[in-house]
């Protein structure tokens, strides 16, 4: 396929943290009520396969939650298939014209300031909403520019397909995949993705050779047909023939249509939106993920960040956190064992379930 660069209005089109370590970390009960950062939507959609109460889904982007709530009105709306091909599943294989009938479908359903907002967007619907970021652009341009340069497009396709025997996909990793050729790739992709970041905030670390020694453990432990990170950072996009998301999977479909009335999409930055919420008087949560929004905040803003997080959790109630790998952040010292508990434990069983290579180990504790 030939890959173009779309008009980009999204830093974050995909949630390239796993969903998978959050859910096992956080346990979620029936009838929880759950705090989330939105982003697309992805990963606060899924939340609701565990059966919340509500999801509260907050963002300080405007696309960013016009995205979510896009995607939130193909789930209510749309039929599975409908949906995933709108959203870019199979993208080649789906004409631009009928993501655009698709669409058609659906607006009316959309809040009028989201429904001008994507009346504007009608390449990014027809190319694929899925796929129209910043990271996604570059690991779209990776796979066509270098990892099929780097590998053949058959062993690709054996290797996406592997995970029944992880002996087998192990050696077949070391002796096919993991070529001098492919490392290079890896690592240019590495300095592409992060090139045009703050340098106040990203330290200066070989990115490449992080990624690349997670990439190794991932691509040796974890069968890959499940792993839909390594589909896109392989092939730059879904085909269907593998694990989709999980929101975006047949499987999941039906619970997420039900249960899609729960959330609740919130546009605020997120200390000051902790800091002020015990003044609304509404209910305290049973588990709150702040994915890696602490890497864009200081040493301070993060701790008094996990000090408001805390303070509107139930006892028992879950916290976690991920941050850029080389730029960890923990929890404030003078939390522990006194308003939380860190949960070692889970932490390690958590980052054996991480399918994406970006990533420190999830944090986690309880509320006491």
């Amino acid at each position: 396929p030939v890959f173009f660069i779309v008009r980009i209005r999204f830093f974050f089109i995909q949630n390239w943290e796993d969903i998978a370590p959050i859910r096992h970390a956080m346990e979620i009960k029936s009838g929880d009520r759950i705090f989330t950062i939105a982003s697309c939507g992805a990963n606060a959609m899924t939340l609701l396969l565990d059966d919340p109460a509500d999801v509260v889904a907050l963002d300080l982007s405007i696309p960013q939650l016009h995205l979510a709530k896009l995607q939130a009105a193909c789930i209510k709306h749309l039929t599975h298939q409908e949906f995933i091909d709108f959203a870019g599943v199979d993208r080649e294989n789906v004409k631009p014209e009928e993501r655009v009938r698709i669409y058609k479908e659906i607006r009316k359903a959309l809040a009028p300031d989201v429904r001008e907002f994507w009346d504007s967007m009608k390449s990014e619907i027809e190319f694929g909403v899925i796929h129209c970021g910043t990271f996604d652009t570059i690991f779209r341009n990776a796979a066509e520019d270098m990892v099929y340069v780097a590998l053949d497009k058959r062993d690709i396709k054996t290797f996406l397909g592997m995970g029944d025997d992880i002996e087998e996909q192990a050696n077949f990793f070391e002796e096919v995949i993991n070529t001098k050729h492919w490392r290079k790739a890896m690592y240019r992709r590495a300095y592409n993705q992060l090139k045009d970041f703050d340098n106040s905030i990203i330290p200066d670390v070989d990115y490449g050779t992080l990624f690349y020694r997670r990439m190794v453990d991932i691509y040796k432990s974890i069968p890959m047909k499940e792993n839909h990170f390594a589909e896109y950072f392989f092939t730059g996009g879904y085909s269907g023939k593998y694990k989709l998301r999980e929101y975006l999977q047949e499987e999941n479909f039906a619970t997420l249509k039900d249960r899609i009335g729960r959330m609740q999409w919130v546009h605020g930055e997120l200390t000051d939106w902790l800091a002020k919420y015990p003044s609304t008087q509404q209910p305290k949560f049973d588990g709150i993920c702040v994915s890696n929004i602490a890497d864009w905040l200081s040493l301070a803003n993060h701790n008094a960040a996990i000090e408001s997080a805390a303070k509107i959790s139930n006892p028992g109630g879950r916290i976690v956190f991920w941050n850029l790998k080389g730029m960890p952040k923990y929890w404030p010292s003078e939390m522990i064992n006194k308003t939380i508990k860190v949960e070692h434990e889970l932490e390690a069983s958590a980052t054996l379930l991480d399918r994406s290579p970006i990533w420190e180990p999830l944090r986690v504790a309880t509320v006491l």
